[in-house]
């Protein structure tokens, strides 16, 4: 088969013969009919991620993944309902679907995670292996060049939404923001008209075509942000929407400046749900000095629940609450050492606490 395949950091892809690759028998192959092009591949060529693991080469780059149903491993269940010449796409991270982050959706942080299109197999090439529990099969009507950038660019803004939404973010009578809008704000744009209840959507970015592709997906202000003060955006979002915060906030572009002129003001008090991959590393205000950089990833991917405005959140059975306590899912069993000694570890019908001063804490 033919695979456009990276041998060299920094060098170009060379498209080569290659063997059509073996299944396990948990395993499907897939004939690849579609594969978009990420930004992470460009990084990837680049040596972006070198520093975070040096990947061996060759390469088989490529994540954004649809395609044919062309073989099925043995082991396979019939249950799965996968046939030979199924449409499918391809989900763009591969848990072992046996550990903690497995068992609740969180597959991408999985300790045994595998990408595909970041070592031997990838997308782009002309057939790839798939471990069957990351395949979904999709209407034969569907547009396979449609489709393939919703595995990536489509699906990271919905489950940021998604998780906004079920926290209790969302709704009538709140503003939500989404900062950025290019390959990944576009969709959070529409997925939260879709999924936002009522809420009000206002898009935030630097270049006035992106607005304007804001305003045709929905959003129901839009603000430039180019050249303006914290105080100048605050202004002009409380003419627009009739308050000068943000009730959430999902940020599609990662940049520092946003940071400073939209982001930071709201952080303490609203939900804050960050997607994508930055242009420079840097360090989020609202995260202290002593927290690695993994963990907070973590837990802008919606450990957390909304913080109250009020004064904190109580569990049954537990001291008092504190202003500096927010709401975490009482099934991740989270708790609050007390200044007693005591601790709440029991799963509480309400929520359990976790001083938000070290929200390292929450992911205990």
């Amino acid at each position: 088969m033919k695979a456009a395949r990276m041998h060299e950091y920094g060098k170009a892809l060379v498209l080569e013969d290659v063997p059509v690759p073996d299944i396990q028998p948990d395993e499907i192959l897939v004939q690849v009919t579609a594969c978009g092009m990420c930004r992470s591949d460009v990084q990837l060529v680049d040596g972006y991620f070198r520093k975070y693991a040096d990947i061996p080469t060759p390469i088989t780059l490529g994540h954004e993944i649809t395609g044919i149903v062309h073989k099925i491993g043995g082991i396979v269940p019939k249950s799965s309902g996968f046939q030979e010449g199924d449409h499918v796409v391809v989900v763009a991270g591969w848990g072992d679907g046996t550990c903690r982050h497995c068992q609740i959706g969180n597959t991408h942080i999985c300790p045994n995670v595998r990408w595909p299109g970041f070592g031997p197999v990838g997308g782009f090439a002309e057939f790839i292996p798939v471990p069957a529990r990351y395949l979904i099969k999709v209407d034969s009507r569907l547009k396979f060049e449609e489709l393939a950038p919703l595995t990536d660019a489509g699906l990271t803004p919905y489950r940021g939404v998604k998780k906004l939404r079920d926290a209790g973010a969302l709704g009538p009578n709140r503003v939500f923001g989404v900062f950025g809008v290019g390959g990944l704000g576009g969709y959070a744009v529409q997925y939260a008209k879709l999924l936002g209840g009522g809420a009000t959507i206002v898009a935030f970015d630097r270049n006035p075509d992106n607005l304007a592709v804001a305003k045709e997906d929905g959003a129901d202000h839009i603000i430039s942000i180019k050249g303006k003060s914290s105080a100048d955006v605050a202004k002009e979002l409380s003419e627009a929407a009739g308050q000068s915060d943000l009730d959430a906030i999902i940020d599609c572009a990662g940049a520092p400046e946003d940071d400073a002129v939209g982001i930071q003001p709201a952080v303490d008090q609203r939900p804050l749900c960050r997607r994508g991959i930055s242009r420079r590393p840097h360090r989020h205000p609202a995260v202290p000095a002593g927290v690695p950089r993994t963990d907070f990833s973590r837990l802008v991917l919606g450990q957390l629940h909304r913080p109250e405005r009020s004064h904190g959140a109580r569990c049954s059975g537990q001291d008092p609450p504190h202003p500096q306590d927010v709401l975490v899912r009482p099934d991740q069993r989270i708790y609050r050492p007390a200044e007693n000694g005591r601790s709440c570890r029991q799963g509480c019908d309400e929520v359990l606490i976790v001083r938000r001063r070290d929200p390292a804490e929450a992911l205990l």
